[in-house]
């Protein structure tokens, strides 16, 4: 959809905009208190840039209920909770740099090519990098998504995950990480 005239807004990306940056404070705060939840008034509060008017105040509100609609939140009593979909669009504000390898390894089934591309998908997101045609690595501390990632698509029982802080192959793995 393009816009209308010069200068305007584009409504499906300022939606698009709005949610992700619902999205980024919902990331920051979560990891901020470390439980993926934070409480309504800590996040009213944070977000109170983004409702200036009554305009706005309306598309913040559409904006906001269509992250719950989409299952990127849920209400727990006076807490927003992430799920674990908004943990994965979101990788980038979640793992940090490690010392250590995680290596990933998986034989997924041809009967499951869908879900073993979207598994593929998910952990190049993540910051892996693919050693081998089923082997991938990342010195990122992701914590539990590739489990999650794993889960959410249904492959669980054929991925391996590992933590490894030597391999015979130290400097292809950081001549691999260097590389963006």
């Amino acid at each position: 959809m393009s816009p209308k005239y010069p200068g305007a807004i584009d409504p499906v990306e300022f939606i698009d905009w709005g949610i992700n940056s619902l999205l980024n404070v919902l990331a920051r705060l979560s990891g901020k208190f470390g439980s993926g939840s934070i409480s309504k008034g800590h996040f009213l509060k944070e977000t109170s840039v983004y409702r200036y008017d009554s305009n706005s105040k309306k598309k913040f509100s559409q904006a906001f209920y269509k992250l719950k609609q989409s299952g990127y939140i849920y209400f727990e009593g006076e807490s927003i909770r992430i799920t674990n979909k908004t943990k994965m669009k979101m990788v980038d504000k979640f793992g940090h740099q490690s010392n250590n390898y995680r290596l990933v390894s998986f034989d997924i089934p041809e009967r499951l090519k869908t879900n073993r591309n979207l598994f593929r998908r998910a952990i190049k997101r993540m910051g892996f990098k693919q050693i081998q045609k089923s082997l991938w690595v990342s010195n990122r501390n992701l914590g539990n998504l590739v489990e999650i990632a794993a889960e959410e698509y249904g492959v669980s029982d054929y991925v391996a995950y590992f933590i490894s802080n030597k391999s015979n192959i130290d400097q292809h793995i950081r001549d691999l990480l260097a590389k963006k």
